[in-house]
């Protein structure tokens, strides 16, 4: 009997399908879902303190700046003092009834305040332009 007569006497037909449905799965998708779930609430809270974080660092900012516009003023203010004082002290010098120890004090008085109000001036320029970044102004630095 040949061999390619046995193979064709001998095919077979066959037909099947397969149905796999998960009755247990160990609750792999119960947790999976309760993962996204917590994970979904940790982004949402994430972005609530970030949200609170830039809000406190803008408010800080504003105060910064409102401080340094005070100190500004405080410091013009005690230059404008400060060179009267000068100005007296060389007027006093000038007619005999003041000695060079007080002119001299009076006039680094003075320097100390042109110096304060230099440093309250670069203070207060940094901080507003702290604000024009949160505000998302250029930052034109000349």
């Amino acid at each position: 009997y040949p061999y390619w007569d046995q193979i064709s006497d001998n095919i077979g037909y066959n037909v099947g399908f397969g149905l796999q449905i998960p009755i247990f799965n160990n609750r792999q998708t119960l947790s999976n879902v309760q993962r996204a779930k917590v994970a979904t609430e940790t982004a949402a809270l994430d972005q609530t303190l970030k949200k609170q974080t830039l809000y406190f660092d803008i408010s800080k900012a504003m105060a910064d700046a409102n401080a340094a516009a005070k100190s500004l003023e405080s410091s013009d203010l005690s230059l404008k003092a400060q060179e009267a004082s000068m100005k007296d002290q060389e007027k006093r010098f000038n007619v005999g009834t003041g000695n060079l120890f007080d002119l001299n004090a009076a006039r680094s008085r003075f320097q100390l305040a042109q110096q304060n109000l230099l440093i309250a001036k670069y203070d207060y320029l940094f901080k507003r332009k702290v604000i024009d970044y949160y505000l998302g102004l250029a930052l034109d630095i000349h």
